[in-house]
């Protein structure tokens, strides 16, 4: 939970389901997904924006588009 308020805390225009349907874009995915998996989705969509985006969120892709989170 520190994690997905640190994230969010530096991400503060997302609203929070957005945030979490960022991390896991599948909604049957995201109901079973374990701790550790949602720990490494959020580190792969931190790293996302700040190493392909510098760290600006206007310039991330959407999921549905790229795959690479």
């Amino acid at each position: 939970m520190d994690k997905l308020a640190e994230t969010w805390e530096k991400y503060p225009d997302l609203r929070f389901g957005q945030l979490v349907m960022d991390i896991v874009p599948d909604s049957d995915r995201l109901w079973n997904c374990e701790e550790d998996e949602f720990l490494n989705r959020l580190e792969s969509f931190v790293s996302n924006i700040e190493e392909r985006h510098n760290g600006n969120l206007l310039w991330v892709p959407r999921k549905d588009v790229d795959n690479d989170f």
